[in-house]
């Protein structure tokens, strides 16, 4: 009986170990398909030529087939796909990600001296649409998933995003860890993952920061 019982466990262990092996092959696997998917090449499907713009730091663009494109100028100009220009508007955003495109077609940017966000709709009427308080806005992003405004901001050494709803009021600030050290050391660019997490760059610090949407 005794030894019965020892083959069954040494089978068991084997295709336990056999198992491990099968799965170590799958994850392995998983990982390769997923890489060779992120590594595929890259196919160009349009160029043009911006003129007005000495670099291009951030493009915004609109479903009426328009984008907003900004550089090291902090001016705002507006292109159809052939490069012709249609609009401009002088800006005092940064030359960072200080530009976003609303659910509705407006364009929101940031004015980094008078700490305001100002909208432009889609009849080009300009108006200042919310304030920032204390801290001056950096960068901005029109969220997709819910239309939630998020504002990149900062205040002497601190930095830290601020989520507005449509109407312009803040109701939640992303500024610090869990353990009470600063999220951020630079909000340059930010956009969002499809499941409404925000992704950041922080061009200080050399990464990305991804935190949930809540």
């Amino acid at each position: 009986m005794k030894s019965n019982r020892d083959e069954k466990e040494k089978m068991l262990k084997e295709k336990d170990k056999e198992l491990q092996e099968s799965l170590k092959t799958y994850k392995s696997e998983v990982i390769q398909h997923s890489y060779m998917k992120l590594s595929t090449s890259v196919v160009k499907v349009h160029e043009a030529n911006l003129p007005g713009l000495t670099a291009t730091f951030r493009l915004s663009p609109v479903s009426s087939g328009t984008f907003w494109a900004s550089g090291d100028d902090r001016n705002l100009i507006q292109f159809d796909l052939k490069g012709n220009k249609l609009n401009k508007i002088p800006a005092s955003g940064q030359v960072d990600g200080f530009h976003t495109i609303t659910t509705a077609e407006e364009l929101l940017y940031t004015d980094y001296e008078k700490k305001s966000i100002y909208r432009v709709d889609t009849d080009m009427t300009t108006e200042a649409f919310f304030d920032t308080g204390e801290w001056r806005p950096w960068s901005i992003f029109a969220s997709h998933y819910n239309g939630d405004i998020l504002v990149g901001m900062k205040k002497n050494k601190e930095w830290k995003i601020t989520r507005y709803n449509r109407e312009g009021m803040s109701f939640h600030d992303i500024q610090k860890k869990d353990n009470g050290e600063e999220l951020y050391s630079d909000v340059s660019y930010m956009t969002e993952k499809i499941n409404g997490d925000i992704c950041t760059s922080d061009i200080i610090a050399r990464e990305m920061v991804v935190v949930n949407r809540s």
